[in-house]
């Protein structure tokens, strides 16, 4: 953890960030039983955060975590650290266990959840990974098609680390997985588009994945700028063939793909479409940033 992280938030409580504050038995250390959420701090304001924290209460209550987080403690604890933490562009990280272990090796109701929060500074990715863009394969780990959990965002993330791992050994930055019906599924942790023939394309969330609150509201935007976008199942065959690439998450927004398996994508550098909205997001940022600040003050 950065040296500029010096509280983080545990059930309740601020503490040190050097303290030992997650049981031995905590569920979600023993068998990866919870969720978290990633998000970005920009100018003092979290973006997105009523999403993620939809996302994440949807979760709780189809893996019977509870009743979920509280999304005024959550505001408030983000608040906190923030300003305890010295953080105006912030990385954060809200995660949810079912608690200690009680012995029941089953989805029982959590008598006493686990909940923590971490700010620290954001890293942004190198200027090289969105321009001349970034690099990916296609992962040999394949991720189901039908398994319930492949739509939430749990702790269990072994196969978005053996992808990347794989990708990081071939000497690409990223990972593309198919589902087990070998339909395009995700990137480790990124919603993926495509831009063919002018029209938007992403994997539709019939293909099992993650609802990518970065995919929902670029989705948004590029209808609004009058973009044909297609939800829809797309193989991979499609990505060799496409005019731009580019996979989306709220920690690194919009990032150009502009080689996958070795092979250029399009002119092998952003394309216009990737770019355009990538400068219509930061503009949501912005607007949201503001809008944020100024309820803060009245």
């Amino acid at each position: 953890m950065s040296t500029s992280t010096t509280h983080v938030y545990v059930n309740g409580e601020y503490l040190s960030a050097d303290a030992r504050a997650i049981g031995a038995s905590d569920r979600g250390l023993l068998y990866g039983d919870g969720l978290f959420e990633t998000l970005r701090v920009y100018d003092g304001v979290p973006f997105l955060l009523d999403e993620h924290i939809a996302r994440l209460n949807a979760s709780a209550a189809a893996l019977r975590l509870g009743n979920g987080v509280d999304p005024a403690e959550i505001r408030i604890a983000i608040a906190e650290l923030l300003r305890r933490n010295y953080l105006l562009n912030a990385y954060l990280r809200i995660t949810l266990t079912r608690g200690e272990h009680t012995g029941q090796l089953e989805l029982a109701p959590p008598a006493r959840p686990t909940l923590t929060i971490v700010a620290r500074p954001h890293h942004p990715l190198p200027p090289s990974r969105y321009d001349p863009g970034s690099t990916a394969i296609i992962a040999s780990v394949r991720q189901s098609a039908d398994s319930p959990l492949a739509r939430h965002k749990t702790l269990n993330y072994l196969a978005n680390l053996w992808a990347r791992t794989e990708a990081r050994d071939q000497g690409a930055d990223d990972a593309i997985l198919l589902n087990t019906r070998g339909e395009v599924a995700e990137a480790t942790s990124s919603n993926v588009f495509l831009v063919t023939n002018g029209t938007i394309v992403t994997p539709s969330l019939e293909t099992n994945i993650l609802p990518g609150i970065t995919r929902a509201e670029v989705l948004a935007l590029a209808r609004r700028a009058g973009y044909n976008v297609s939800e829809r199942l797309v193989r991979p065959d499609e990505l060799r063939a496409a005019d731009e690439l580019f996979v989306t998450n709220s920690v690194a927004e919009l990032v150009p793909i502009r080689a996958i398996e070795g092979r250029l994508v399009g002119q092998g550098r952003p394309g216009e479409v990737t770019c355009g909205l990538h400068r219509s997001y930061r503009d949501r940022v912005c607007a949201h940033t503001v809008s944020g600040q100024s309820a803060a003050t009245t």
